[in-house]
């Protein structure tokens, strides 16, 4: 009886264990596809072209531009400085710098998170720039951006609106207002 109550026990210990080494593992959800004159901060030195990139993980791009490939098949290209940690295959959060996406069709629902907003794209190409004083520019090449604001004072649900092909618009976040500004075609990163 004491050693069939052993070997359940190591059954069990080795079991649990494999389910642990298992779940414990990184989920990739991107890769590092290209590079151009980049210099990562020192804590990234170790980020080459391929690289696999895990869900959580932060970027710190200093300077150049680096594209970033996600397993949903969009595309960002980030210019230094940036900083921005992946979420998901088909979410990133920015805490500042540009970037530029690309969104296939099959991706459609690729979220762009900030301080300022969140940026759901709708099958498109656009470009965000964050702004150390909670300000940012969105500029709109191709297809459709969602924006959710952070609902005004008293309110539950979050303002929506939908920036167009063609539209390029400021977001203050302290004083929650959203103006258009001139669409600069120029503003699209690439490498």
């Amino acid at each position: 009886a004491i050693s069939a109550l052993a070997a359940a026990v190591f059954l069990a210990c080795l079991v649990g264990g494999a389910f642990y080494a298992i779940a414990s593992r990184p989920v990739f959800v991107a890769q590092l596809t290209e590079i151009k004159n980049c210099r990562w901060d020192p804590a990234d030195a170790d980020i080459l072209v391929g690289t696999l990139l895990a869900d959580g993980q932060r970027l710190n791009l200093v300077e150049g531009r680096a594209l970033i490939t996600f397993v949903s098949g969009a595309q960002m290209i980030m210019a230094g400085p940036t900083s921005l940690r992946l979420d998901s295959s088909t979410a990133a959060d920015l805490q500042r710098g540009r970037i530029t996406t690309n969104v296939p069709t099959q991706a459609i629902g690729f979220t762009v998170t900030t301080s300022v907003a969140t940026f759901i794209d709708l099958g498109t190409e656009f470009t965000l720039q964050l702004g150390a004083k909670d300000a940012c520019e969105l500029q709109v090449f191709d297809g459709l951006v969602e924006l959710h604001l952070p609902a005004p004072s008293g309110g539950v649900e979050p303002q929506r609106l939908r920036i167009s092909e063609g539209s390029a618009v400021r977001l203050n976040a302290q004083s929650g207002s959203v103006s258009a500004i001139p669409y600069d075609p120029t503003q699209r990163l690439s490498l």
